[in-house]
């Protein structure tokens, strides 16, 4: 039979080893907002994708996390078609338009105090003609 106390030292190892990865992997600390570009054009074809990703204490994407995002668009909505917008896991596709000009849009994590503005400009195609 075991040793009792070595048995306990191993329970007392894995509980710290469990917080600790906790505390540092899967909780959530800041979020960050990615694009996939920040200029479109208006051919009716360009996309961007807009995510909200989840940040952890190491600076890496948290695993299995999600953060509930809210998407307002401010300025140009008749320049883009919104594709797909998931707020529960934090993304917006959105689709240029036939109109130039520049889309602003608020991103609001649940998990962050102020928004973050997106600013994407939609420049002429002229290949297109």
């Amino acid at each position: 039979m075991k040793n009792p106390l070595t048995t306990l030292i191993i329970l007392i190892v894995i509980a710290i080893i469990g917080l600790a990865s906790y505390s540092y992997i899967f909780k959530i600390y800041e979020t960050k907002v990615e694009t996939s570009t920040l200029t479109l054009f208006a051919d009716s074809n360009s996309k961007v994708t807009i995510t909200a990703v989840p940040i952890n204490a190491l600076g890496w994407r948290a695993p299995f996390r999600k953060v509930k995002t809210h998407f307002e668009i401010y300025e140009g909505k008749d320049l883009i078609k919104i594709i797909s917008e998931d707020n529960i896991s934090g993304k917006l596709i959105l689709q240029a338009k036939d109109k130039t000009g520049r889309v602003i849009i608020y991103v609001k994590p649940s998990l962050a105090l102020l928004p973050t503005q997106v600013e994407i400009n939609i420049y002429p195609n002229y290949a297109v003609k």
